[in-house]
């Protein structure tokens, strides 16, 4: 509304500002120069009030989406309080779980041992054998090549 009444004074006055500019140009009588500055002053206030109008309601837009961004951000505030409280409430939970499970897969790892420690003398013992095995046959193939070929098996 304020910027409504501003528009109007400001359109007012300039209109008759610019009517009395021309009319000192002019050699008019007063009465003429008197009608033309009320006309002139009446339609530049009620294009100013139009203006102020416009004026008026843009930024009550503005004001009312920056309150409701407000609210949002507030909201949004509550809502990381409210998820913090939550993740301190459940750190002692989530920290024994955490230690139970870390308890339970050293037990396994340690009854597991055995038994890869076993797959892997199996698995050195077959790999030793294979070696054996390829050896004639690499040795053959350097031959035909004329590569000088070292072949080392443990």
């Amino acid at each position: 509304m304020r910027m409504m009444v501003k528009g109007v004074v400001i359109g007012g006055v300039v209109g008759a500002v610019v009517v009395a500019a021309k009319s000192m140009q002019t050699d008019e009588p007063n009465d003429v120069v008197a009608s033309k500055l009320a006309r002139t002053a009446g339609g530049a206030a009620v294009a100013g009030g139009v203006v102020g109008l416009v004026l008026d309601g843009r930024a009550r837009r503005r004001a009312k989406r920056r309150s409701r961004l407000a609210g949002v951000s507030a909201s949004a505030a509550g809502l990381r309080e409210a998820a913090v409280k939550a993740a301190e409430a459940a750190r002692p939970h989530v920290e024994l779980a955490a230690e139970r499970t870390r308890d339970v897969a050293l037990r396994a790892a340690e009854a597991a041992r055995p038994q890869l420690e076993h797959a892997a003398g199996v698995a050195r013992g077959q790999a030793g054998r294979m070696a054996e095995a390829a050896r004639p046959r690499l040795a053959e193939l350097a031959e035909r090549v004329d590569v000088p070929t070292l072949v080392v098996v443990r």
